[in-house]
């Protein structure tokens, strides 16, 4: 998500405004709960409209209540279970809780079934106040929370995963890359969006990274589609 001034505005295209009230299930190939009105919903996304960002760098103070990213990090498996045990705690809080998921295929027996796994196992995002965040340890599904310093950072890592999952995006988990180029997608659907590719291998894949986490994700792409960021 670029921050936005608070006075900009967007116009849904498709979907509807929400009213105040509770949006929640897996959808645009990502969970999300949403529990304050003036979200857009079109195909799973939710994010708000005229969305408030935090100024770049900014560490806010402990009294400071403006929402703002934590990283949740979970105990084994229990990303999808903290989401539906903070929902009713939440409920017009105005908290926002971001769970990134992909689809897999799993063998059970002879059986196969399709099943949306976490991108980023361990992890859920939560947007929203400290104190907000305090809920989430006592579901006892956490083991850590993790403050987020530089907010405009995870904002717009966060806003690259969704732009490319709304428009089937097929993400599969890596490692992060350290020593890459940062490029951008030149056009097509995933036009803007910024990842890093490794300067010794074909320009064919494009990384995703968050940094907080040290996590990285991976799409398939046409290098032809890609130029660097200068």
């Amino acid at each position: 998500m670029v921050p936005l001034s608070s006075s900009m505005t967007a116009t849904p295209t498709r979907g509807e405004i929400c009213s105040a009230q509770v949006r929640r299930g897996v959808l645009g190939r990502y969970l999300y709960v949403f529990t304050r009105g003036d979200f857009l919903e079109s195909r799973g996304e939710g994010y708000p409209v005229g969305h408030i960002g935090i100024e770049p760098g900014r560490s806010p103070d402990v009294g400071d209540h403006r929402p703002r990213w934590f990283v949740l990090h979970t105990r084994s498996r229990q990303e999808k279970a903290l989401v539906e045990d903070l929902t009713p705690l939440v409920v017009g809080a105005g908290v926002q809780l971001y769970l990134p998921l992909v689809r897999a295929i799993r063998y059970y027996g002879k059986r196969k079934f399709k099943v949306e796994t976490p991108i980023f196992p361990g992890y859920v995002f939560l947007r929203g106040s400290r104190e907000q965040s305090f809920l989430a340890d006592r579901t006892s599904r956490v083991a850590t929370i993790l403050q987020v310093s530089d907010q405009a950072k995870l904002d717009e890592e966060l806003r690259q995963l969704r732009v490319v999952l709304e428009h089937d995006g097929q993400l599969q988990r890596c490692d992060p890359l350290i020593d890459g180029t940062l490029v951008e997608v030149k056009s097509g659907p995933f036009r803007g969006v910024r990842g890093v590719v490794d300067r010794g291998m074909p320009h064919d894949r494009l990384v995703l990274q968050v940094e907080i986490i040290g996590r990285g994700s991976e799409l398939e792409i046409d290098r032809s589609l890609l130029e660097p960021v200068r």
